[in-house]
């Protein structure tokens, strides 16, 4: 499908008894991904190993399934039915709903916070069963174009939404070189809609980590692997990682890297001033050099 609009995507299809993917599958759209003069083998298999993350646990379909390290399941409330199309027609809750929503804040596995200027959140967690059906509404907004079917779609919410898991608080914490970072915040403008929880983490941050949502390929950087991204697979209680297996992070070279808790919670640029000139351009089409000073790089402003 010339049309698709997604690199790849990809999903679990059956799970065990403690809700652990045992059959999945990932759907490649080889015209959508992106032939670019910086693309490697590397950055080819990351979006594979991308899409098999989604398949095995990095998934907000998922998250409800985590399990304690002795077993026991970690959401013990009952999901509430709703509605929702790509188009702008949602319905929280609704008996007569397809999808299925439950509070993973109440269960301890996410929280919402107020950050750079966002919030208060309006999604149905810490215990609030309504979402407003405002366009406005900061939990659900309408984005046109991000499918190709025509009309507006619905993108994750605005809130700062974050797993506050603990293994992914310990890591987050090393990560940014912020001991008091309270979670890895998730991406807010998703790739899906319908959703209120991402399944990524939030690309302003951890740009090129691979799980990040910004595409992969054409990237300057190989994709890495942080402890963060292995953390949230072992605070699903379904696997233990082997840390040694994630990559070697470099100070100012990766994206974030140790770069304290203001980078990780703070604005990127603020009265057209930013703290981090290496990591945020203030002017578009400035020219520098990328992060690792392999390349030139081009500001691009949103």
């Amino acid at each position: 499908d010339e049309e698709c609009g997604y690199a790849a995507y990809a999903g679990p299809c059956l799970l065990d008894q403690c809700g652990r993917t045992i059959f999945g599958d990932v759907t490649f759209c080889w015209p959508a991904i992106p032939v670019h003069p910086f693309d490697t083998t590397a950055s080819s298999l990351a979006i594979a190993v991308h899409e098999l993350a989604h398949v095995l646990g990095f998934n907000e379909h998922l998250f409800r399934y985590f399990r304690e390290s002795d077993g026991t399941p970690k959401v013990t409330g009952d999901p509430v039915p709703w509605s929702c199309s790509d188009y702008l027609n949602y319905e929280y809750p609704d008996t007569a709903g397809g999808r299925s929503d439950v509070d993973l804040s109440a269960a301890g596995l996410v929280e919402v916070f107020t950050e750079r200027g966002i919030g208060p959140c309006t999604c149905p967690m810490n215990g609030t069963t309504t979402m407003s059906s405002a366009a406005n509404s900061s939990c659900m907004v309408p984005v046109a174009g991000l499918y190709t079917s025509p009309g507006a779609v619905w993108r994750t919410p605005t809130c700062v939404t974050k797993l506050i898991t603990p293994r992914v608080l310990e890591k987050a914490r090393e990560h940014f070189d912020c001991p008091t970072l309270n979670g890895a915040e998730l991406e807010n403008q998703d790739t899906s809609a319908c959703r209120i929880v991402g399944s990524h983490w939030e690309a302003r941050i951890f740009v090129n980590e691979l799980m990040s949502p910004v595409p992969i390929s054409g990237s300057v950087h190989d994709p890495f692997v942080s402890d963060v991204t292995l953390a949230l697979f072992e605070d699903s209680g379904w696997y233990l990682p082997n840390y040694s297996n994630a990559d070697t992070l470099i100070e100012d070279m990766h994206w974030g890297y140790h770069q304290g808790c203001s980078f990780a919670t703070e604005k990127c640029v603020e009265n057209g001033v930013t703290d981090f000139g290496k990591f945020w351009c203030t002017e578009a089409g400035e020219y520098s050099c990328s992060l690792d000073h392999t390349a030139i790089s081009a500001c691009m402003m949103n």
